[in-house]
């Protein structure tokens, strides 16, 4: 398949009932993009289209991306490489293991090497270093950690999100999907990253530098929205969680009928219950949090 015609579906919009929204006067709703197909899904595909076009405009054979071993990027890497015929290569941080997402990475024909951690802090922090690592792979094109660079943010524009939401919210953990959203919300509305992990403020300062280089590209409007990062409900860190999220996770589930894991989506949907009963949102909002996918698709 081209990847020009690969066309996923739009994203369905979910209204989502809730007494603890009633109560305080606003509603919620669900973008789900976990839905828009069934292996290459969520912010991660918006997050690569670019790449992927760009990849293949310079006659790359091989997409080697960086992530954790439970990454959304790996997963989705790896079913964009079963789809448009690339070679694909994980690099894993940390010491080797079996999980459900690097088994279907597998599946899909991804290749892996498992990277002690501070070399690939290293590589994360100055992709510069990673020269001799790229070299050894067949016409490679780089995809940083979590698909985040200035060709992701044209991607996650395209996500449409609704003028009448006035609020979109957004599980944050590089920047990119919550930088996409803010290039392209109208005036009366905001975006709201919600950090999945311990942040020190770099990611202020990567939304930023996002949007600026992604302006100077011509790849996004030279307007953006108003946006801001909540670091709150991290639970601890990445991939951290406690008893009283996965208690959480699963009732909304249930209650609900959307899926949400603890890693992503699960915090998201954690911090708009607890944000709400703090009275945050205003009487009579429109709150709509993007389902960006997670673990469980």
């Amino acid at each position: 398949m081209k990847i020009a015609d690969f066309e996923p579906i739009p994203a369905p919009i979910q209204s989502i009932q809730s007494k603890v929204a009633l109560s305080a006067g606003i509603e919620w709703f669900a973008q789900r993009e976990d839905l828009i197909h069934p292996t290459l899904n969520g912010n991660k595909w918006r997050k690569l289209k670019y790449n992927l076009l760009e990849a293949q405009k310079q006659g790359c054979k091989t997409l080697v991306a960086m992530g954790g071993p439970y990454s959304n990027l790996i997963k989705a890497v790896a079913a964009a490489g079963n789809l448009f015929q690339f070679q694909t290569i994980g690099l894993i941080r940390g010491e080797k293991v079996e999980n459900p997402v690097l088994d279907f990475a597998n599946k899909m024909g991804m290749q892996f090497q498992f990277i002690e951690r501070s070399l690939f802090k290293t590589w994360r922090e100055d992709p510069a270093t990673m020269q001799d690592v790229l070299q050894q792979f067949d016409k490679p094109y780089f995809i940083p950690e979590g698909g985040t660079n200035a060709l992701a943010l044209p991607g996650v524009a395209e996500m449409n999100v609704p003028d009448w939401a006035d609020v979109i919210i957004t599980a944050c953990g590089t920047g990119g999907t919550l930088a996409g959203l803010a290039s392209t919300v109208l005036r009366h509305q905001t975006t709201i990253g919600i950090a999945v992990l311990k942040d020190q403020g770099y990611l202020d300062n990567e939304v930023m530098n996002l949007l600026s280089q992604a302006k100077i590209n011509k790849l996004i409007p030279e307007s953006s929205g108003k946006w801001q990062l909540i670091r709150e409900f991290h639970g601890g860190g990445y991939a951290k969680v406690s008893p009283e999220l996965q208690s959480f996770c699963v009732r909304f589930s249930a209650e609900t009928g959307i899926p949400v894991e603890p890693i992503y989506t699960g915090k998201v949907f954690f911090a708009l219950e607890k944000l709400t009963q703090l009275g945050f949102f205003p009487h009579g909002s429109k709150i709509l949090v993007i389902h960006t996918g997670g673990l469980n698709h």
